[in-house]
């Protein structure tokens, strides 16, 4: 039966909006000789209603798809929990029914074993999931795809994914090379563009009384250290002169000052191996100047022990100078802690330079994405849902925020600044995945001032400076854990060596005079040839 290209939803119709929708029927009328005109004008009538009829009340008892995905939702925590009352959240879905003709149901993962209970719902024939955006540190579209648990998209792509596609042209075409294979199938879509994440903030009231100038160099930058910790204005010497979140801190937000490439593997032109970013020429300067810093007092000292919230604790405790490593740590927490000390200021300080050029790496895109299982009773339904969400800025608030107008509601759409009008009743749980093709187009304003929040500047313009960092030698490749392993089962052990010495070496529990030794005795003894010749052997046959 053709369909139709209006459908009748709960007593309403509502035109143009589904997608893959149809034609018309045609008129059916059936001639038979000797019948008058206007007999037949009768008869087509009464038979072009009937069908009408019947594919109507087809179309109103045919059943919506409903999708399945991956919630995350770091807001709302434990297992189980929504925010969302059940008339906000059935709005909410109406709401994506009309507009696309797909029922959003978020699965909420319990909190602190996601990636457990994510791993057992993927494998359970039983389970309904449709759409995964998994965390790129749980997991990557390789291991799925070689196990058959993930579809190709390039066929969904072309025919329900056009704003899909749109958002990945031109120069930001690439970000689809580590999401696909050498066949040229493409598995996942990028959750975020490649981004520079983990920004220096330094306290700019503190610093104006120090009577120094921002940082441009690392020199500079330890001019100003010293003086936050001399000046000690915390006070009782529990000043922090410098907080490296260590989830990018020191690796991507200061190595590169010292290293040709930035932070990443890298291909070592003497021998063409692809090698761990530690043994980059410079890597071993970069940790000397930073265990210098430790040594001195000037970072504290469980920084690389510490949890997030951890780094939060010490941050709203007012006692932080310098922060390197996220800028979610500053920009969520900012307002809170000037609501304790309104004299508390944190500007950005872009494009500090070391020896080898800017300090910060920016980040590739994901390795890991938004998937579609292979278990998925309608996959054209999902990448349609996708699409709606990428296709406008309104439908992401929307998936977010709730109704526009209840939820949200724009302040200047054409600069794209919103402001949120209510939390109670929804929740977010709707949340989907592409957040960066709209996060770095909209910013949330502050209700009471009507100014732009700091983390949504940051997300709109300071993320993006690609012109003040480094890119790394790798960033459109997949490492493929599965593919690595299956050529060198040793792999992990050699990155885990390397993580845990490197903390070693800047808190003084091994002496940097080691490095060496390090390098060709232990890492040796770990494997780290076999360790080469397999990242080398998949790049060159990925590359």
């Amino acid at each position: 039966m053709k369909k139709l290209e209006c459908i009748a939803l709960t007593g309403a119709l509502v035109l143009g909006l589904l997608a893959g929708c149809g034609s018309q029927p045609s008129n059916t009328g059936n001639d038979s000789a000797g019948t008058t005109d206007a007999v037949k004008n009768e008869e087509t009538a009464a038979e072009d209603a009937e069908e009408v009829k019947e594919e109507t009340a087809s179309d109103e008892s045919a059943e919506v798809p409903t999708i399945y995905f991956e919630g995350f939702m770091p807001w709302i925590g434990s297992a189980g929990k929504v925010a969302s009352t059940d008339e906000a959240m059935e709005k909410v879905q109406n709401y994506v029914i009309e507009q696309c003709g797909v029922k959003p149901v978020p699965v909420l993962l319990p909190s602190g074993s996601e990636q457990e209970k994510l791993n057992l719902m993927i494998a359970d024939a039983s389970e309904q999931l449709d759409i995964i955006m998994m965390n790129p540190t749980w997991e990557s579209w390789g291991r799925l795809a070689e196990n058959e648990q993930i579809i190709p998209l390039n066929d969904l792509l072309d025919e329900y994914g056009q704003d899909i596609k749109a958002a990945f042209s031109g120069e930001l075409e690439w970000l689809l090379d580590p999401m696909t294979d050498a066949d040229g199938n493409i598995w996942a879509l990028p959750r975020a563009l490649e981004t520079t994440s983990n920004p220096t903030y330094i306290r700019k009231d503190w610093l104006d009384q120090t009577g120094l100038d921002m940082p441009t160099t690392f020199e500079e930058l330890e001019e100003v250290l010293a003086a936050f910790k001399e000046a000690d204005f915390a006070g009782g010497g529990q000043t922090i002169p410098l907080l490296i979140v260590t989830e990018g801190g020191l690796d991507y937000g200061i190595t590169a000052g010292f290293t040709e490439y930035g932070y990443g593997y890298w291909m070592d032109e003497q021998d063409s191996l692809i090698k761990p970013a530690a043994l980059q020429p410079g890597f071993k300067e970069c940790l000397e100047q930073v265990s210098g810093w430790y040594e001195n007092g000037y970072i504290h000292p469980d920084s690389f022990t510490l949890t997030w919230a951890d780094f939060e604790d010490l941050f709203m405790a007012d006692r932080v100078g310098v922060i390197i490593g996220s800028y979610g740590v500053t920009a969520n927490n900012l307002a809170n802690l000037q609501a304790i000390n309104p004299e508390a200021e944190y500007v950005f300080a872009d494009g500090i330079q070391g020896p080898k050029g800017f300090m910060e790496t920016r980040e590739k895109a994901s390795n890991s994405g938004m998937m579609i299982t292979a278990k998925s009773q309608n996959p054209e339904a999902c990448m349609k849902l996708l699409n709606w969400v990428v296709s406008d800025s309104s439908n992401f608030l929307t998936m977010m925020y709730g109704i526009e107008g209840e939820g949200w509601e724009w302040q200047d759409k054409d600069k794209g600044l919103y402001k949120i009008l209510n939390t109670e009743s929804f929740g977010g749980e709707l949340y989907i995945y592409p957040n960066n093709y709209n996060l770095r187009q909209i910013g949330q304003v502050d209700n009471e001032t009507g100014e732009l929040r700091m983390d949504s500047k940051f997300m709109m313009e300071d993320q993006y400076r690609y012109d003040t960092t480094k890119e790394s030698f790798d960033k459109s490749v997949f490492w493929n854990a599965a593919a690595i392993d299956a050529l060198n089962a040793n792999v992990s052990d050699v990155d885990k060596m390397i993580s845990e010495n490197v903390v070693k070496f800047v808190t003084g529990q091994r002496d940097l005079a080691e490095w060496d030794t390090f390098v060709n005795e232990d890492l040796q003894k770990a494997g780290l040839d076999a360790y080469m010749e397999a990242y080398t052997t998949f790049y060159n046959e990925n590359k």
